[in-house]
């Protein structure tokens, strides 16, 4: 048993070790494991977000808005548009099977075309190939001479022999004697003399199958008014 005695307190006052090895030192006192503590999460930065797995941190999307019949309409025409001029631009690239298809497809959109105008661009090779005869038998033939009639005096002169052979494709007998006479005021068109001469011709043919059938008509109605005047009288005899 070691005895506390003076030295010995002496002793561990110097830092000794009570058995008086001066190398011996004094054991420490046993401290407590240290804590760990988890590494700080870093901020979430919005600009790196695009950079973030989505499978990590979900990602809210919006809501998309449903189109209304008006956009849906407008968007329908833009397309026909940008894909007629596509056809006048690259005609010459196509297949004549992918010809065929794109020209149903533009026919089937001509309404919506015809009223933004978008025909007035459109080459002479091109319009003549979108125009066939098939398509122009099933069309209102006033409309169609109408809607010829602008796009020939947008270029009137690199146009006009197209024109010529165009309304060529046209049943004048279901346009309006009125109709033709409105578009021959418009005397840019018609001092071209090929497509003057075509076009007064024609009225002048169908104006002649107007009379020809007016005078067929009279005939008709004046036997019709002596046949009845004959019945009238016969009838008035007999009493």
């Amino acid at each position: 048993m070691v005895r506390t005695t003076r030295q010995s307190v002496e002793r561990a006052k110097l830092g000794l070790s009570v058995n008086g090895n001066v190398n011996d030192e004094i054991p420490k006192p046993r401290r407590g494991r240290k804590r760990t503590l988890p590494a700080e999460v870093p901020a979430f930065n919005a600009d790196e977000k695009e950079n973030v797995d989505p499978h990590t941190i979900p990602v809210k999307k919006a809501k998309k808005k449903k189109a209304t019949k008006a956009q849906i309409a407008a968007e329908k025409k833009s397309d026909a548009v940008n894909q007629l001029k596509d056809f006048g631009t690259n005609f010459d690239d196509y297949s004549n099977e992918t010809k065929k298809k794109i020209r149903s497809q533009i026919q089937g959109n001509y309404k919506d075309l015809h009223q933004c105008n978008a025909f007035d661009d459109i080459d002479s090779k091109v319009m003549k190939y979108l125009f066939n005869q098939d398509f122009i038998d099933k069309m209102n033939q006033c409309e169609m001479l109408n809607n010829l009639t602008r796009w020939v005096e947008f270029k009137i002169i690199e146009r006009a022999v197209t024109f010529r052979d165009m309304i060529q494709c046209l049943d004048f007998k279901q346009i309006p004697y009125a109709f033709c006479d409105q578009l021959i005021q418009s005397k840019r068109l018609f001092e071209i003399p090929e497509v003057g001469y075509f076009f007064y011709q024609t009225l002048m043919i169908q104006w002649k199958v107007l009379e020809e059938a007016a005078k067929i008509n009279n005939q008709n109605t004046q036997l019709l008014n002596d046949n009845a005047a004959a019945q009238r009288a016969l009838v008035f005899e007999q009493h």
